[in-house]
C-alpha cells in the first residue's frame, strides 16, 4: 500500500475538462488500485506519517500515458525511412525490419527491451503493440513488457498476401498461429484483482495488418478467433491515398470498412489506426459498432495524405486515442503525440477558416463563438475525412492530454479501469517534476498556477521530468523522492 500527498491531475470525464487537485491524498491498495482520493488524510493516517510519499511544491501526479498504436520491430529504423509512400515504405523498410526479429530472437529481445524502457522512461504506462509475423518473437515482446511491468496489448501480425515470400503465411496457418499466440500470452500474464474484476497486465490482440495484406476468408477466420477468445482487435483502416487505391484494385465493389465489418473485426474492442480518409457512412459504422480510432498525427503528415478531423469525430461520440505509430512516426514519446495532435487540429481549423472566408454563404455563430458557415463549408484537401468544420478553440492541449490518457483507455476497452486517477482505477501514473517550469504569474490561484506549469511541461518537457513511473501500483521507474 502507498499513500501520496500533493497535487493530482484529474483529466476529467470529457476531453478538455482537465483540472489539478492541489493538496490531495491518494491511497493505493495492495492490488495496485486507488482506494482513496480526498483533500483530507485517509482515516487512521496521521498527516505527519513518514511513510507518505510527499510530492512537495514542484511535483504533480498524472495518469500514465497510453500509446494505442506502435510497431515494436520498426523502432530499429525510427527516425529514417520517411522518403516513400506507404505501400512502398512497407516493402523497403517495415517488412525487412520485422522479418529480422522473427529469425534472431536475441536481437529481438534487445530491441524490445530498449523500446519498453524508452516508453516507460517517458511515462507511457500502457501500449497497444504490433508485433511481427513470428509467434515466438511476438510472445517475446509480450514477455518483455510483462517483466518490465508495463501494461500492454500485444498482437502477432497476420497477413497472407502482398508480402515477401519469406514473410507471409497461409490463412489456415496464420489462424492457427494467432490462436497459439493468444493462448501463450494468456498463460504468461499476471492478473490484478480489483473491484471491477480481474485486470491482466498483458493481453493478446488479434492483428490483421490491414485489408491489402489479408484476404477476406482470412479476415473472417481472425474475426471468429477474436470472438472465441474475447480479444482486442487492432488493424489499420482508410489510412492513406495509396492504400485506398490498393484496396480499390483488389475489391472494386467494396471498401476497407465494409470488409472489416463483415468479418466481425469492427467491435467495441477494436482499434483502427489512422482513419484519415474515413467517409461519412464509414464513420457511422465506427459509431454504431463502438470501433475506436488511434489518431497518429505525426505519421499521418508523412504517409496519410491528410489530417484527421479529431474534434469533429469526438463530437459524434467516436472513441479516439493517440498513437506514436513508430516508425511511421519518428518519436515514441506520447508528449510528442500530444503536441502534434494540437498542431494537426490547428492546421485543419486554419484550412476550414480559409475555406469559409472565401465562401459566399452567410455566417452564423457557433456556441464556442467561432464563425462557421450555414452550409458547413470545410476544407477537403487538408482533412478529407468525415466530420464537420472545426474551429481553433475546439481542441487544445487539455483535450490532447485527455486523448493520451482517458481516451486511450476507452479505445482499449479499459475506460473504467485505467486512464484516470480515481477510486477504483488501477494506479498507472507518473510523478512529473515541474521545478523547471515556474509560473510567470505568482499571483494566480493554486489551481491556475499548477495548470500553467503543467501546460509548460506538456509543451517543453521530456523524459528528464519523469521522477517516478508506476503501473498497477508497482513502481517501474525512478527512485525515492
Amino acid at each position: 500500500m502507498a499513500v501520496f500527498h500533493g497535487a493530482v491531475l484529474d483529466v476529467g470525464d470529457t476531453a478538455g475538462s482537465l483540472r489539478v487537485l492541489h493538496s490531495h491524498w491518494l491511497r493505493v491498495d495492495s492490488q495496485g488500485f486507488v482506494n482513496y482520493l480526498s483533500d483530507t488524510p485517509p482515516p487512521g493516517l496521521a498527516p505527519e506519517d513518514d511513510t507518505v510519499v510527499r510530492l512537495g511544491p514542484d511535483r504533480l501526479l498524472i495518469p500514465g500515458f497510453i500509446d494505442t498504436h506502435i510497431h515494436a520491430a520498426q523502432v530499429q529504423y525510427t527516425g529514417t525511412g520517411t522518403d516513400l509512400p506507404l505501400m512502398e515504405w512497407l516493402t523497403r523498410y517495415a517488412f525487412p525490419a520485422e522479418r529480422r526479429l522473427c529469425s534472431d530472437l536475441d536481437r529481438a529481445e534487445s530491441v524490445y527491451t530498449g523500446l519498453v524502457d524508452t516508453l516507460l522512461n517517458n511515462g507511457t504506462t500502457a501500449a497497444l503493440y504490433f508485433g511481427v509475423l513470428g509467434v515466438e518473437s511476438s510472445l517475446l515482446l509480450a514477455r518483455v513488457a510483462h517483466d518490465k511491468g508495463q501494461r500492454a496489448f500485444v498482437g502477432k501480425v497476420s497477413m497472407n498476401r502482398l508480402a515477401p515470400d519469406d514473410y507471409v503465411e497461409t490463412a489456415d496457418q496464420g489462424t492457427a498461429d494467432a490462436e497459439r499466440f493468444v493462448l501463450g500470452v494468456r498463460e504468461l500474464s499476471s492478473v490484478a484483482e480489483g473491484g471491477a474484476g480481474p485486470l491482466p497486465l498483458v493481453e493478446p490482440a488479434i492483428t490483421p495488418r490491414f485489408v491489402p495484406c489479408c484476404t477476406e476468408p482470412f479476415l473472417q477466420q481472425l474475426g471468429d478467433l477474436a470472438a472465441k477468445h474475447h480479444c482486442l482487435i487492432q488493424s489499420h483502416a482508410v489510412e492513406s491515398v495509396d492504400c485506398l487505391a490498393t484496396v480499390a484494385s483488389l475489391h472494386p465493389d467494396s471498401d476497407e470498412v465494409k470488409i472489416l465489418n463483415a468479418a466481425g473485426l469492427l467491435t467495441d474492442r477494436s482499434v483502427m489506426a489512422h482513419a484519415v480518409h474515413i467517409t461519412e457512412p464509414q464513420a457511422k459504422v465506427f459509431q454504431a459498432t463502438g470501433t475506436a480510432i488511434s489518431h497518429c498525427p505525426l505519421s499521418n503528415f508523412y504517409f496519410a495524405g491528410g489530417c484527421l478531423r479529431t474534434s469533429a469525430l469526438l463530437d459524434r461520440g467516436i472513441k479516439v486515442g493517440l498513437g506514436s505509430d513508430v516508425a511511421g512516426g519518428y518519436s515514441p514519446r506520447m508528449l510528442d503525440a500530444i503536441r502534434h495532435t494540437v498542431t494537426t487540429h490547428l492546421a485543419v481549423a486554419s484550412a476550414d477558416a480559409i475555406a469559409q472566408a472565401t465562401s459566399p454563404s452567410p455566417v452564423h455563430e457557433r456556441p464556442s463563438g467561432a464563425a462557421v458557415r450555414d452550409n458547413a463549408v470545410r476544407d477537403n484537401a487538408v482533412a478529407p475525412g468525415a466530420g464537420g468544420p472545426v474551429a481553433r478553440m475546439d481542441l487544445d492541449y487539455k483535450h490532447a492530454v485527455w486523448l493520451a490518457t482517458a481516451g486511450g483507455a476507452a479505445a482499449l476497452g479499459l475506460e473504467d479501469r485505467v486512464g484516470r486517477l480515481r477510486v477504483g482505477y488501477a494506479f498507472d501514473a507518473s510523478v512529473v517534476n515541474l521545478a523547471m517550469f515556474a509560473d510567470p504569474d505568482p499571483g494566480r490561484t493554486p489551481e491556475a498556477g499548477w495548470l500553467t506549469r503543467f501546460e509548460r511541461f506538456v509543451h517543453l518537457g521530456d523524459d528528464r521530468n519523469f521522477d517516478q513511473v508506476w503501473v498497477q501500483g508497482k513502481q517501474v521507474r525512478g527512485g525515492p523522492l
